[in-house]
């Protein structure tokens, strides 16, 4: 009985003091993981979509190389095209079917706003909602995100459950890019919702999305760059629309 009391009186006093270090230290850095400057708060593409969100990461990495390099490997993204660039053993897990190429791929070049890129192969997919070459990528679902008779380049104002994943490119000259990732959630009221939020998505997104970040800088950086078409070929067509 001793020990048990001495464990129950250590749980009372570790799990709000866990919980206390968590949201104050953990949770901001994590949120705001590889940020500079003003990075975390300034709009960014994407933002009009949920205008008070519940959940706001921003993400950052430098990449050693020019916005042009770096656009390809984020337009392949998607299940069933170029994956996440993450960890697809924990994608499988859940049944996410995941496969992360380690090159670009042409066929998977081809991205139009209003195309479907599934996270998963047994949730809704998400939309493109803006689409600028070698600047700004941004995706938007969810469960109320577009009107029932609207199409997909119509969001919904102030939906109550979507989300945006935003990927935007900033040219820091002749070879550097600064890559920002930022996702924004917006939920029911009601704890549950908040706790699954906060305790859950979170840290996966977290997790998911740092690896990306890493995988993304260290394939562009890398040797495994693959030639795609020339504009001034003579066969040349537009990829992106």
């Amino acid at each position: 009985m001793g020990v048990s009391k001495k464990v129950l009186v250590g749980a009372a006093i570790g799990a709000p003091l866990l919980a206390l270090a968590y949201a104050r230290w953990i949770r901001p850095w994590h949120l705001s993981w590889g940020v500079r400057d003003d990075e975390a708060e300034r709009w960014l593409p994407g933002d009009e979509l949920i205008p008070r969100p519940k959940m706001q990461s921003t993400h950052a990495i430098s990449i050693a190389a020019t916005p042009q390099l770096v656009w390809p490997w984020l337009v392949q993204m998607g299940q069933g095209r170029g994956g996440f660039y993450s960890y697809a053993w924990l994608e499988n897990l859940v049944g996410g079917q995941s496969r992360n190429v380690g090159e670009l791929t042409p066929e998977l070049q081809t991205l139009r706003v209003g195309d479907p890129v599934w996270l998963h192969p047994n949730a809704a997919p998400m939309f493109v909602q803006a689409l600028e070459p070698d600047e700004a990528l941004v995706y938007f679902g969810g469960r109320d995100a577009f009107p029932e008779s609207g199409e997909p380049g119509s969001p919904r104002r102030d939906p109550t459950f979507a989300s945006s994943w935003a990927f935007v490119l900033e040219d820091e000259g002749p070879d550097g890019t600064r890559l920002i990732v930022r996702n924004r959630t917006t939920h029911g009221v009601g704890l549950q919702h908040e706790l699954a939020c906060r305790l859950l998505l979170e840290p996966i997104h977290f997790i998911m999305e740092r690896k990306l970040l890493y995988t993304v800088r260290d394939l562009v950086e890398g040797r495994k760059r693959q030639r795609l078409p020339d504009p001034d070929e003579e066969d040349y067509e537009p990829m992106f629309v």
